[in-house]
């Protein structure tokens, strides 16, 4: 679809406009026309302005485990010809800061024109409990495919210290990087090129970036961790062994369990499965109160033309008591969106690149009451709009209800603050034959919490939607 043109979402609500992250400016914006929302039972979160983070090929994007980063791997890299396939270029490790709405360069890896060998950044793998990371690199001839030749090298990503320095692997084969629930350290699995799969050996990287020595646990099966220990000095593997018996269509299996100590990657046999041992989540998606919802949207352009694209939605798991701030639009194109585990924005992906939407928290009490506030000040220039349209109109008020808003709109500073409104009034349109416009209801623009009431003489009242809290 062509950029210049504009795009409107008429069938996802694209009227809301807005707000950006920082809490402090939400008055503002407020102020100036209604934010996108979402509202739990103790919270509410204004999703704020798309903003656009980086360009070009975006490769993985990891949001860290725990606080507002994520790092993301840009490759800057020419498309390949007919003419010329072995192409050089590099690729760039950013950290991107949900807070301050940041990136930062931490690390460059150039592909070497000379010998053209390419480097490529493979893998980002996250300490479960600490502010660092693990880049795993590797680097080949750019004209062959064969994995063996390709060697396989690791960094350690220091958030705090916005560093990144080489790691020692106790093998030269490549490792596979694996994340434990409640285990400081990383369990490291070797990897064979020849059988194209995972040996029996092993061992622990710590957040200091050292290895412990490599294991051997097992003789002949597939291992894989299984559970911590009570005392969470171990992990608790299984060795998966199946042997063909004659006759029998399946394979017997057997489960053989072993103890590796943390510190030292000490193995002990064990009898069975220890019962006092906390078995490892299958999934370790962080609980949050909010969840991202991808669905299929209908764009429409000038001209009458039309697609078909994924918007993407700000949806909280335990809504609040109104149920229309149940979800928000982040934004009407997106893919591989990302939220950050503390909720200080949203990282998306479309036409090779980078986007961010900032999220401002605030507690629901004190979201309510400015809520209400700036709710209140919007209904009153709604107010103001329907008396000034009754002065030009020979003390009458809109005669079409259908067309409220059109009519009233000149009146407004800005026309979102006819958003939401709804005018209810069924009675005489001539001032003269209301009987009490201090009575007379027009409508009401709702707020969590209430809506704000205009009345035909152009005052405003709050009304609770629970008058008994």
């Amino acid at each position: 679809m062509n950029r210049r043109h504009f795009l409107t979402l008429s069938a996802l609500g694209l009227g809301a406009a807005a707000l950006t992250a920082r809490a402090t400016l939400a008055r503002r914006q407020f102020e100036s026309r209604p934010p996108r929302i979402v509202t739990t039972k103790t919270s509410a979160y204004l999703i704020g302005k798309v903003e656009p983070v980086l360009s070009g090929k975006i490769g993985e994007v990891a949001p860290a485990p725990l606080g507002r980063h994520a790092l993301v791997v840009q490759e800057l890299r020419p498309e390949p010809t007919p003419e010329n396939r072995e192409v050089i270029g590099e690729e760039k490790l950013w950290l991107y800061d949900g807070l301050r709405r940041t990136t930062k360069l931490l690390y460059r890896l150039q592909d070497n024109p000379t010998t053209s060998v390419q480097s490529r950044m493979e893998g980002i793998t996250w300490f479960p409990e600490a502010k660092k990371a693990v880049l795993q690199q590797v680097s080949g001839p750019t004209a062959s495919a064969d994995r063996l030749q390709m060697t396989s090298t690791l960094s350690l990503v220091d958030i705090d210290r916005g560093s990144v320095r080489g790691l020692v692997a106790p093998t030269p084969n490549r490792l596979i990087l694996q994340p434990l629930a409640g285990v400081a350290s990383l369990l490291c699995m070797e990897f064979d090129p020849k059988r194209m799969g995972l040996t029996r050996r092993l061992c622990f990287l710590s957040p200091e970036g050292a290895f412990t020595p490599l294991a051997t646990v097992g003789e002949k099966g597939n291992v894989a961790a299984s559970a911590l220990s009570a005392d969470r000095k171990s992990v608790i593997f299984v060795e998966i062994v199946l042997t063909r018996v004659e006759g029998q269509v399946k394979p017997q299996r057997q489960n053989h369990w072993y103890a590796v100590r943390l510190s030292d990657a000490q193995v002990t046999p064990l009898n069975e499965k220890p019962l006092d041992a906390t078995p490892f989540p299958k999934e370790t998606e962080p609980n949050l109160p909010l969840k991202l919802i991808a669905s299929a949207a209908k764009l429409s352009a000038d001209g009458g033309r039309s697609a078909t694209t994924i918007a993407l939605w700000l949806e909280a798991r335990e809504p609040g008591e109104e149920k229309k701030y149940l979800r928000g639009l982040v934004t009407a194109e997106a893919s591989r969106p990302y939220l950050l585990p503390d909720l200080s924005a949203v990282l998306y992906t479309h036409d090779d690149s980078l986007y961010a939407t900032s999220i401002a928290s605030l507690d629901r009490v004190a979201f309510e009451k400015l809520q209400r506030e700036l709710t209140m000040n919007r209904a009153k220039q709604v107010g103001l709009g329907m008396m000034m349209y009754a002065q030009d109109y020979d003390e009458n008020l809109p005669h079409d209800p259908s067309n409220v808003g059109e009519a009233v709109m000149p009146y407004l500073k800005d026309a979102a603050m006819l958003a939401d409104f709804v005018y209810t009034y069924k009675g005489p349109t001539a001032f003269g034959k209301i009987e009490k416009p201090n009575e007379a209801v027009l409508g009401h623009i709702p707020s969590p919490g209430g809506r704000a009431v205009v009345y035909a003489d152009g005052h405003v009242k709050w009304e609770p939607s629970n008058p008994g809290k």
